[in-house]
């Protein structure tokens, strides 16, 4: 019952966002000029080539060399002000971050189909090898996602930023996200080829998203990662019956590939396996019904604080075409937009209903 009121609530929060959105990475544009009016009219020249829509910026990078930043999706209204480039400088964060929230909430409800689809036919590996991504998902898009909001609120208390802040704060911010989003084990053990941007273990954000709630799952996920490996836990998954003869002499087990249907004239033995995956299944559910909308609050913040929501790219996450202070606030909040505290100088404080406690 439990699994089936979980899964039916992520179906409910995967119908209520996006099935697709949209991101965009600013790259570096290296420059040969030096100086500053030079490098611009190096900017121009080489952007006007591919035609000539473009918002653009020059910066100097750490090793003093001058680089540019260009797009033709940002569109800020005219005049444009220091808040615009601000602004810019943080619009591909704002758009990598909704395709990150995205991402992890797919991926979590087609793990959550998989696992309540596979033990109802009483394919119980699959459905531990679901579990066990589900968890790890979980766990990673929690921890990071805290992480985020927490880099978020220290850069938003300070007030205004001057360009200068905003620099630090997009390299900072990008970092993590990067890590994140695209962090990859992939070539690491040959070592030939190491991956650019290299992942965290998932045994770290796993052990940081146990301490953080009240439910321990730890013997649950090592039945499930035993059952996934060749290992005992996945032998026990065939067995219907064991136990020792009255003399002592034997132990002897009664195997079958469906032990729920297996006729026996004994007790079956418990489905250690697929309590585990259960168990894991609702902590899982749980946590990431509460997470979801903290994390798209955090989006709506940084975009309608910073502005970037009203120039975010079309069908990317946090894209607002009003932004009145009359609307309803789009965070959730249930408050006026005017009177919500998108503002800079204020913590990132998401609605004290979005909690972890408020999804089970």
């Amino acid at each position: 019952m439990r699994l089936r009121e979980n899964l039916a609530a992520v179906r409910v929060c995967v119908a209520s966002a996006p099935d697709r959105t949209s991101w965009v990475k600013h790259l570096p544009i290296p420059l040969r000029s030096s100086d500053r009016v030079a490098a611009h009219d190096e900017l121009v020249d080489h952007l006007l080539k591919s035609g000539p829509d473009w918002f653009y910026v020059t910066a100097t990078g750490s090793d003093g060399g001058r680089m540019g930043y260009a797009s033709t999706h940002f569109r800020p209204r005219t005049p444009y002000s220091a808040a615009d480039i601000g602004a810019f400088l943080l619009f591909d964060m704002h758009s990598s971050l909704g395709a990150w929230w995205s991402s992890h909430l797919w991926r979590a409800s087609d793990f959550a189909e998989a696992t309540c689809t596979s033990l109802a036919a009483w394919s119980v590996l699959p459905a531990a090898a679901c579990s066990r991504a589900l968890l790890e998902g979980v766990a990673a898009f929690v921890v990071e996602g805290e992480q985020l909001l927490a880099e978020w609120s220290e850069f938003k208390q300070q007030g205004v930023p001057n360009l200068g802040a905003v620099t630090a704060f997009r390299e900072r911010f990008h970092k993590k996200l990067l890590q994140a989003q695209f962090g990859s084990r992939i070539g690491e053990h040959k070592g030939t080829r190491p991956p650019p941007v290299k992942r965290t273990n998932v045994m770290t954000l796993l052990e940081k998203f146990l301490k953080r709630g009240p439910s321990d799952v730890w013997t649950s996920y090592e039945w499930l990662c035993d059952a996934v490996h060749p290992s005992f836990g996945f032998q026990t998954a065939y067995v219907a019956t064991q136990g020792v003869h009255n003399s002592g002499a034997t132990f002897a087990a009664d195997l079958a590939r469906r032990t729920d249907k297996a006729p026996t004239k004994m007790p079956k033995v418990e489905p250690n396996v697929a309590w585990a995956c259960s168990d894991a299944f609702i902590v899982s559910v749980d946590a990431l019904l509460a997470e979801v909308p903290r994390m798209r609050w955090l989006i709506d913040d940084l975009g309608l604080t910073t502005g970037v929501a009203s120039s975010a790219l079309e069908g990317s996450v946090g894209r607002r075409v009003s932004t009145k202070i009359s609307d309803d606030c789009p965070c959730g909040s249930g408050l006026r937009l005017g009177d919500c505290r998108h503002v800079w100088g204020t913590p990132a404080e998401p609605p004290s209903f979005f909690t972890r406690e408020s999804a089970k």
